[in-house]
């Protein structure tokens, strides 16, 4: 999406990280609490993916969610600090089944209106990833029992629908 559209490209995202935990001793390194800072100060669009992790070590404990969602916000602010001129949005994980993935959820719209970040919303019964049907993980996510990680044939099905919200930028 960002070359077809003129944009380049920074990844500065790592499988297994969490906005508000820190997960070095797993390997995973630093929050991204730590990690907003290696973000281009002169980024015109950064967007947020993650959750998933988060929702993992949360569960449905409610004070580790609130730690969450207090992150998150402050989050949003350090990335408007780092990057002044970028417009921010924000694509939540997919409809998982597990304790934890609803409440990171309704903390994520919750916060994200307060900041006016525009949500990419996976919840939403017209997302085109189905990440409880055993049949389609096994053809478009990295493995059968992931339920976090789009394979190519994943991707390819999602950019579609990623792209329309995009249009908002």
């Amino acid at each position: 999406w960002a070359a077809q559209n003129g944009y380049e490209y920074q990844n500065v995202g790592r499988n297994g990280g969490c906005v508000a935990f820190d997960r070095t001793r797993d390997g995973f390194g630093p929050s991204m609490m730590v990690r907003y800072r290696e973000l281009s100060p002169e980024a015109s669009i950064v967007i947020i993916i993650a959750g998933h992790n988060d929702a993992d070590k949360c569960r449905d404990n409610r004070d580790s969610v609130a730690m969450f969602a207090d992150s998150l916000s402050v989050l949003i602010d350090l990335i408007r600090q780092q990057c002044p001129k970028a417009k921010v949005g924000y694509v939540t994980p997919w409809a998982v089944d597990r304790p934890g993935f609803k409440e990171i959820h309704k903390a994520i719209l919750c916060v994200c209106k307060k900041k006016n970040v525009p949500v990419l919303d996976n919840f939403r019964k017209d997302c085109p990833i189905h990440v409880l049907d055993d049949e389609f993980r096994r053809k478009y996510f990295q493995a059968p029992n992931d339920k976090a990680h789009l394979n190519a044939a994943g991707h390819d099905l999602y950019l579609p629908y990623a792209s329309e919200w995009m249009k908002l930028f």
